[in-house]
């Protein structure tokens, strides 16, 4: 249950990230129809799902054998 409630503080604290970015990035994506846009938020979403994971899975092999 620990582990659900600071999984849940960290997934509320990355929510605000999202609007951050390079000015090229934005202006760049800024000018691509909003179907090509939800796409490159659904591909950042699925990176950081992606880094979690692995991030995740060190921290309990980590735990696993300390």
């Amino acid at each position: 249950m620990r582990a659900l409630c600071v999984a849940v503080l960290l997934w509320a604290g990355c929510v605000g990230a999202q609007a951050q970015g390079c000015s090229q990035c934005r202006e760049t994506v800024g000018q691509t129809p909003a179907r090509t846009q939800t796409a490159y938020r659904r591909a950042i979403l699925l990176l950081v799902g992606a880094g979690a994971a692995v991030f995740g899975a060190g921290v309990v092999v980590a735990r696993k054998y300390r």
